[in-house]
């Protein structure tokens, strides 16, 4: 089945084969399309029933907005179906005035695409009912909806290879995982990242689940799964979802090479925290006049780390805690020394007005 879906009112059907004639020339030849001279019953039940079947490979819906579509009930129908099973969409307005009769969950939620307008156009001709037909279309955004589709593409061609930070990568890896630059050349799991994008994209969207897992044997490819499949989608939909580097717990789950303050320090800006791993330099503030990290933050977050070695300890006062009893985090015997720990280093270094600039 079809890897991209467009739905459009019979008033439009004209522009329709035209974008879809134009989505084959532009790379995307995968296009479930009905046209029906009578868009009732049937066509609408035929189409929605075919996005159902396909739902594990199409990647994205197509809407080609006008004032008929807006007051279409097949058309809205189709919208409802599509919001439900997670997919990507793509709002195609033909007409401004269509815009304020959409749902509410259109406008907010996606981005428009605007292919009539003030500007340079581009004619698409192509074969309607053995006749030759030709639309015009505003260049710039056929431009948009093309680098949309490439952004939104599952597939591993989407990826480039080599990549751009690293020209020299092997791929072939050998012993070594695959990870996030490998997207270009893993294949034969798109049903399951698709899945996943979905779900995930349904997590967000309700908020009542917080917890996506993936669960197989050893040895089946779930790091795989995740690594060059799921995270490098996922960054690319940079409007919806922030993924950090992955943890891997190992003996530090939280201050490890790959534990969570190394992916959060890579992108977050530390109001609070010990320096540390000078090879990453200084979390908190320039080490040698240069920053932890040159790009833009996308957060902020403290890094509360108290030092729990005998001097440590006794510097907070808690000269009457064994340190043994809580170098233990999950520690259930001890939680009150934990709590103790935590309590006194908050009294001793915690600044709210500092801290929480910006949210208080």
């Amino acid at each position: 089945m079809a890897r991209i879906f467009l739905s459009h009112s019979t008033t439009d059907e004209r522009q329709a084969v035209a974008l879809k004639h134009w989505l084959g020339q532009n790379g995307s030849d995968d296009v479930f399309l009905d046209v029906d001279p009578q868009r009732g019953l049937i066509a609408g039940e035929r189409w929605q029933e075919a996005l159902k079947r396909a739902a594990d490979r199409c990647e994205a819906v197509l809407f080609v907005i006008s004032p008929a579509w807006a007051k279409s009930k097949w058309c809205l129908a189709e919208f409802l179906l599509t919001k439900s099973l997670n997919k990507r969409i793509f709002g195609l307005v033909l007409k401004d005035e269509a815009i304020g009769e959409l749902p509410s969950e259109m406008t907010s939620e996606w981005q428009l695409c605007h292919l009539v307008g003030p500007g340079k156009t581009e004619m698409v001709t192509c074969c309607l009912r053995e006749k030759s037909v030709a639309v015009d279309f505003l260049t710039e955004g056929l431009i948009w909806l093309k680098a949309g589709l490439q952004q939104v593409g599952l597939h591993a061609e989407f990826f480039h290879w080599p990549p751009q930070d690293d020209p020299e990568r092997a791929p072939y890896r050998g012993l070594q995982p695959l990870d996030t630059a490998d997207a270009a050349i893993y294949f034969g799991r798109d049903a399951e990242i698709l899945q996943g994008l979905d779900k995930l994209r349904g997590m967000r969207t309700l908020g009542a689940e917080s917890l996506f897992v993936i669960l197989g044997a050893s040895d089946t490819g779930k790091s795989s799964c995740l690594r060059p499949g799921l995270l490098p989608r996922l960054t690319r939909d940079d409007r919806h979802f922030f993924p950090l580097r992955p943890i891997r717990p190992e003996r530090s789950p939280l201050f490890g090479e790959h534990g969570l303050d190394m992916a959060c320090r890579l992108l977050g800006e530390c109001r609070f925290g010990r320096p540390i791993d000078r090879e990453h330099h200084d979390m908190v503030g320039p080490f040698e006049g240069r920053p932890n990290f040159s790009g833009a933050k996308q957060f902020v977050y403290v890094r509360y780390d108290p030092d729990l070695s005998q001097p440590g300890l006794d510097a907070l006062g808690l000269a009457d805690i064994k340190a043994t009893n809580v170098q233990t985090l999950d520690s259930i015997e001890h939680i009150a020394d934990i709590q103790k720990v935590g309590e006194a280093f908050a009294r001793k270094h915690l600044n709210v007005a500092e801290h929480l600039r910006g949210f208080i």
